[in-house]
């Protein structure tokens, strides 16, 4: 009974996810923002109305962690890297792939990747790709589906500075409050016809 007990509390507080169960670092998908406050294990860096920040660390990396919740429900979670510089390009590259794996392991499968090309000037220079992260030509974006969630990250740069993040959300309750502010917004009306 004590290595169940034992294999069932390192897979709920297990960093990253465990989000194929509706676990984000331990915490369901509906929890609410006092349970949050009171389980996390980092310490709270900063409330505002609907979102909770804590600081963590991730290989290395010091992370901003954000939970935020629509009436009293956890319904997304973000994992920020505050690692905006490195040394050499590739560097970056290499940490958003050990991630990947690190989420893929998580999971149980791999994530859809893409690579959105904004400016196509290093497209056909396979060695100048982790130069063209760096300059802001291309985003690097993996997707994961799971029974309760959706999972994206993305890497991006802008300024020779990067931005690595991850986001987790709740597909049933992020749903729920799209279809609740359509109702609150009621039908939308068009403008008025210019007059002549």
């Amino acid at each position: 009974m004590k290595q169940i007990l034992t294999y069932i509390a390192l897979i709920l507080f297990s960093f990253p996810a465990h989000a194929e169960e509706g676990y984000v670092r331990g915490f369901i998908w509906g929890i609410g923002k006092e349970d949050v406050k009171k389980f996390e294990r980092v310490v709270l860096f900063e409330e505002l109305e609907n979102t909770l920040f804590f600081i963590d660390e991730w290989d290395g990396v010091k992370t901003l962690i954000g939970y935020e919740f629509w009436e009293d429900q956890l319904i997304r979670a973000s994992i920020s890297f505050q690692k905006e510089n490195y040394p050499n390009p590739s560097d970056a590259i290499a940490f958003y792939v050990a991630r990947e794996f690190d989420l893929n392991d998580a999971l149980g499968s791999k994530g859809e990747q893409e690579v959105i090309w904004k400016d196509y000037h290093y497209e056909n220079m396979p060695n100048h790709f982790p130069l063209a992260v760096l300059n802001g030509h291309v985003d690097l974006v993996t997707r994961w589906e799971t029974s309760r969630s959706d999972i994206t990250m993305g890497m991006s740069a802008q300024d020779f500075e990067y931005a690595h993040r991850i986001v987790y959300e709740s597909r049933e309750l992020m749903a729920a409050r799209t279809q609740a502010l359509e109702e609150d917004l009621g039908p939308v009306l068009a403008p008025p016809a210019l007059q002549e």
